[in-house]
Formats: C-alpha cells, sequence, structure tokens
C-alpha cells in the first residue's frame, strides 16, 4: 500500500528569482481592488513557492491583522509579488467546488453571515487573554498578601472583590462573545446561515462592546489602584494595551 501526504490545500504560488532577495511580499486583491491577503514569501535564489490557502484576512478595529478568516468568494484575484522595488501581477482565479449546489444569493448571504462573525473574533481573543493577564496579576497580589506579616487593612477583600468582578466579566464575554465563532460552523457546510445562527451573530454584536468595554475598565481602573497598593511605582508591570471595541463593516485592511 502506498500512501504520501495530501498536497497543501489552496492556491500554489510559484516565482523564479535570479538571486537571493532580503525581502518577497505577496499581496492578493479581489476584482474590486481591496487586499484580501498578504503573505511573505522566501527569498530564495531559484524556484519558490507560496500556497495561499484561500483564507482572507481582515484588520480589527485597532488596526492589527485578525487571524486569517473565512475562504474568499469564487472570483477572479490579482497576486502581486513585490521583490524589492519591483512587482509583477498574475490573475488568479478561484473556483467554487464543481459538486456543489448553491445559489449566488445564498453564497452571498453565507459569506456576509460569516464576515460579520469574524470580525468580532479579534476582540474576542484580545480579551480573553487581557482577563487571563489579569488574573495572573492578582494571584501575584495574593502571594504578596500571603508573605506579608501585615498585609495592608481591606487589601484581602478588596482583592477578592475585584476577582469576583473579573470573573463575573469572564462569564459575560463567553455568552456574549459565542457569535464570533460562528463563522467557522458555517464554514464547515454549503449551506446559507440559518436563523439561529443569524441570532447569534445579531446576539453578539449587541453585547459584545459593553463586555469589552467593562475589561478595558478594569485594566485602566481598579486593576492598577489594587496594585499600587502592595507595589512601588517603579516596580508596577505591563499591564498590556485595551482592546479596541470592534466596528461592524469591513476593517481597513
Amino acid at each position: 500500500v502506498f500512501a504520501a501526504p495530501n498536497p497543501p490545500g489552496g492556491a500554489r504560488i510559484r516565482y523564479h528569482l535570479g538571486a537571493a532577495e532580503d525581502s518577497v511580499a505577496i499581496r492578493i486583491t479581489d476584482a474590486g481592488g481591496i487586499v484580501v491577503r498578504k503573505l511573505d514569501g522566501s527569498g530564495n535564489e531559484g524556484l519558490n513557492e507560496v500556497v495561499w490557502d484561500l483564507q482572507l484576512v481582515e484588520e480589527g478595529a485597532g488596526g492589527e491583522p485578525l487571524n486569517p478568516g473565512p475562504r474568499v468568494l469564487p472570483g477572479a484575484y490579482t497576486v502581486t509579488l513585490a521583490v524589492g522595488a519591483e512587482t509583477m501581477s498574475r490573475t488568479l482565479e478561484v473556483r467554487l467546488d464543481p459538486r456543489v449546489g448553491i445559489s449566488q444569493a445564498d453564497l452571498l448571504a453565507r459569506q456576509a453571515a460569516m464576515l460579520d462573525s469574524y470580525r468580532m473574533s479579534g476582540a474576542v481573543s484580545g480579551a480573553r487573554e487581557l482577563i487571563e493577564s489579569m488574573h495572573g496579576h492578582l494571584n501575584g497580589v495574593e502571594d504578596r498578601i500571603d508573605e506579608a506579616a501585615e498585609p495592608p487593612e481591606g487589601l484581602r477583600e478588596e482583592l477578592d472583590a475585584l476577582r469576583k468582578e473579573l470573573d463575573e466579566v469572564e462569564d459575560d464575554l463567553r455568552d456574549a462573545g459565542g457569535g464570533a465563532s460562528v463563522w467557522r460552523t458555517v464554514q464547515r457546510t454549503t449551506n446559507p446561515p440559518t436563523a439561529d445562527q443569524l441570532w447569534r451573530i445579531e446576539r453578539s454584536w449587541d453585547r459584545l462592546p459593553a463586555v469589552i468595554e467593562r475589561v478595558n475598565a478594569l485594566l485602566a481602573g481598579r486593576l492598577p489602584r489594587l496594585l499600587e497598593r502592595v507595589l512601588p511605582r517603579d516596580l508596577q508591570p505591563e499591564l498590556g494595551e485595551a482592546v479596541a471595541v470592534p466596528r461592524r463593516g469591513r476593517g481597513r485592511g
């Protein structure tokens, strides 16, 4: 029995370099000229290959690139290779699987729902990471309280209250951010989004911004005030950046 790994899925972009280069960038744009993906290529002399997995990437509300999201719609795309000051472009066609039967209207509705979900994903991930980091800082405060012979009066009660509020915000984020992962479920099928999936996305857009603002408020207010009670100013840890509230609509990508 012969077995071998499957070839990588996606569009195989090949290019030849006459000499080694320090910088090779690949930009993929749709028919409207909107950048859907940026890739770094190898600068090795000779034949090189980059595989685009057909996933798009948009920018989050803070301008940072989100993780790769839904696959692009079928259609023509322009691949631009930039090597130093020189550029070269070619057209690439993404085709729908011929085994899939779906109307254009359903295809567009499916894509719109996935993008609506995907655009929340960066804020949800960022808020989760920020909450985890704040829990770590609270654990550090608790260690200092345990080590102190006479901890400041009321400090443990303040710690417990902040930890309780952080737990509540974490629960609210879990509830409000569910719509941010719906795009993955939609993409697993070739059907238009269900009413329940659309409801979950809409519900997250309605609730998520307020939860993100609560996370940011803890980062900017109660947490640093608590840390100031146990650490000198010059030993204060970096608390991280506030999470930008997601916006409904295409990122600047």
